[in-house]
């Protein structure tokens, strides 16, 4: 979901598959998305795998899930345009997480609503 300033949603979907990053929703037409190549690499480093206290108490439900494989694929009735970076490489180090991205690729993205989703996908926001 993305935020709107005013407090309106929208949904929006991002799928990682074979080194694409899928995306579409309501800040595309609606039979159109993006997909783009990543290039993304991340780092470990030892505060990054401390995020979990394996000691401390935690309630948990669980519930049955029927797998329906079909919410990890790309809608068939969607069509991806590539967003293609040219030159350009990733060089911004975001500190959460480590990854390399430079987020102003989502510039380049048609509009104020797709380049939301974009800087939302790459984790810039």
């Amino acid at each position: 979901m993305v935020t709107e300033q005013d407090g309106t949603t929208k949904e929006s979907h991002v799928i990682l598959n074979d080194g694409w990053a899928y995306t579409w929703g309501a800040a595309f037409d609606a039979k159109e998305g993006l997909k783009m190549k990543t290039v993304i690499t991340a780092t470990s480093t030892a505060d990054s795998n401390n995020f979990l206290d394996p000691d401390q108490h935690i309630e948990y439900h669980c519930t049955p899930w029927h797998a329906d494989n079909s919410i990890f694929e790309t809608p068939k009735d969607i069509t991806f345009k590539e967003f293609s970076l040219g030159s350009q490489m990733f060089q911004t180090t975001t500190d959460a997480s480590n990854t390399a991205v430079d987020c102003s690729i989502c510039d380049q993205a048609p509009g104020p609503d797709a380049q939301a989703q974009c800087r939302t996908a790459l984790g810039c926001e």
